[in-house]
C-alpha cells in the first residue's frame, strides 16, 4: 500500500534525469551518429516520415519513429543546466551536419560538445510571485523577493526596448522574485520555476516570520486576478522574455462557496483562523500545516500529472490513517471524503465515486506512468476535493475540539453509523 511519502518519491523518480550534473560526451556522441544514420533523411517529402522541418537552411525528414527516438536520447542526456527541450535541438542540429556531410563528423561532434559547455551561463531569472503584496524586500531560499516597482527601479536594462519588454510583462504583477542560475538561458526559467515553487511550497507555513516585510497574503498564495506564466531572463550578452497565459494555472474563484456555507475568501482572509492555523500544535494540525504546503505547491506546478499527485498528496495527510478497516487505502480516503463532504446520501455517494475515480487515475499514473485522462477538469476535481476537505478539518478542530487523527476517524464513524 503506497502512502503519499511514497507517492513522493515516485514523483521525484521523474526528474532526477535533469537533475545531473556531467555529460557523457562519448555516449552522446554515439548516440548522435546512431540518431543520424537510422532516423534522419534529407528528404524533406518523405510519405512515411514522422515529422519534417527545416533547420540552419537544410531540409530534412525524421523516419523511423525517430521522433520518438529523438524525445528518448534528448532526456537520457539532458543534465540539471541544460533541460531536454534544448539538449533535443543540440542533438537534431548535429544529426542534420553529420547526414548533410560537408563537415566530417568528428569536426561537427566536437563543435557540438564545445557548444554545449559554452551555452551554460549565469543568468539572472525575474519571475512573478501571486498572492503577496510586499511592503519591503525579503530573501528566501536562493531568491530575493522584491515589489515590483523597487526592482524596475534598480534594474539596469541593456536598453530601452528590454525595458519595454520587462514592464509588458510584468504589468498585472506586484511583486517579483530574483535569483541567479548556472544554466543554459532557455532552461533558466524553467529551473529557476522549480526552484521557486519549493522555496514558496516552505514559505506559506512560515508567512508570520515575514509579517514586517508582507502587507498582505492570501493564504496558500492564491489570487482572482488574472494569471500569466511571464519571466525576464538576462545575462552579460542578452535577454530572454515571454509572457503568455498558462492553461492550467488558473485563478481560484474566491468567492464560490465550496462544501460549505463559507466562501473561499472569507475562509483564506480570517486572520484570526490564519493565527490559530499556524500556532495549532498537535498531530492534526502537523497534518494540516503540511496539506497547506502541497496545495500550495501544486498550483505554482505546471504539469498536469504533479499537480494531481500533490492534491492527492493533501488528501492522504489528512486521511490515511486507521486504514485497517478498509480494503485498501482507496476505499478508505474515498470513503471519508463522502462523509466529511457530503450533506446527504447522494452527495457521498458522488464524492465517494470521484474519489475512486481519481485514486484509480493516480494508480496507473504512478505504477505504470499511463497519463491518460489526466486533464483540467480533473486537476481541477482533485484540488477542489482536498481545499474542501481541508477546510472541512480546521473546522473541525476550531469549532469541535477535533485535535487529533483518531478524533477526527471516530467523528466520521460517528456519522457513519448515525440512526
Amino acid at each position: 500500500m503506497l502512502k503519499w511519502v511514497d507517492l513522493y518519491r515516485c514523483v521525484q523518480k521523474g526528474k532526477k534525469m535533469s537533475e545531473r550534473n556531467v555529460i557523457n560526451y562519448q555516449e552522446l556522441n554515439k548516440d548522435i551518429e546512431n540518431f543520424a544514420k537510422e532516423y534522419v533523411s534529407l528528404d524533406a517529402n518523405l510519405c512515411e516520415s514522422d515529422s519534417f522541418g527545416c533547420r540552419n537552411g537544410i531540409s530534412y525528414s525524421l523516419v523511423n519513429n525517430g521522433k520518438k527516438k529523438l524525445l528518448e536520447i534528448s532526456r537520457k542526456h539532458s543534465i540539471r543546466t541544460v533541460l531536454q527541450e534544448q539538449m533535443e535541438e543540440f542533438i537534431l542540429d548535429a544529426a542534420i551536419s553529420i547526414k548533410n556531410s560537408n563537415i566530417s563528423t568528428e569536426e561537427v561532434l566536437k563543435s557540438l560538445n564545445e557548444t554545449i559547455k559554452e551555452s551554460v551561463k549565469n543568468n539572472t531569472v525575474i519571475l512573478p510571485i501571486s498572492g503577496i503584496e510586499l511592503a519591503k524586500p525579503f530573501k528566501i531560499g536562493t531568491f530575493d523577493i522584491y515589489p515590483k516597482n523597487l526592482i524596475f527601479a534598480i534594474t539596469k536594462f541593456p536598453n530601452d526596448r528590454a525595458k519595454m519588454i520587462f514592464e509588458k510583462n510584468f504589468e498585472n504583477v506586484s511583486s517579483l522574485a530574483v535569483g541567479t542560475f548556472e544554466c543554459h538561458p532557455k532552461s533558466a526559467k524553467k529551473i529557476a520555476r522549480s526552484q521557486l515553487v519549493f522555496e514558496l511550497s516552505r514559505l506559506k507555513a512560515f508567512i508570520p516570520l515575514f509579517a514586517n516585510s508582507v502587507k498582505y497574503w492570501i493564504f496558500p498564495l492564491k489570487t482572482d486576478m488574472p494569471l500569466s506564466d511571464c519571466s525576464y531572463v538576462y545575462n552579460d550578452q542578452n535577454c530572454i522574455s515571454d509572457n503568455s497565459i498558462v492553461s492550467n494555472i488558473m485563478p481560484l474563484e474566491l468567492d464560490n462557496k465550496r462544501y460549505g456555507r463559507e466562501s473561499v475568501r472569507d475562509f483564506l482572509e480570517n486572520k484570526v483562523r490564519f493565527n490559530q492555523i499556524i500556532s495549532g500544535n498537535s498531530d492534526l494540525w502537523n497534518r494540516v500545516h503540511i496539506a497547506f504546503e502541497w496545495l500550495g505547491k501544486q498550483y505554482d506546478e505546471e504539469n498536469d500529472e504533479n499537480k494531481m499527485i500533490y492534491s492527492i498528496f493533501a488528501l492522504e495527510c489528512l486521511l490515511n490513517s486507521n486504514t485497517e478497516n478498509f480494503s485498501s487505502i482507496t476505499a478508505a480516503v474515498a470513503e471519508k471524503c463522502a462523509y466529511l463532504l457530503g450533506a446527504n446520501k447522494e452527495e457521498r455517494v458522488a464524492i465517494f465515486n470521484d474519489a475512486k475515480s481519481l485514486y484509480k487515475i493516480r494508480s496507473a499514473l504512478v505504477h505504470s506512468s499511463n497519463k491518460d485522462g489526466v486533464n483540467g477538469e480533473l486537476v481541477n476535481k482533485s484540488y477542489t476535493m482536498a481545499i474542501g476537505v481541508l477546510f472541512k478539518v480546521v473546522d473541525l478542530i476550531l469549532n469541535e475540539r477535533i485535535d487529533s487523527l483518531k478524533k477526527l476517524d471516530d467523528f466520521i464513524i460517528n456519522i457513519k453509523f448515525k440512526d
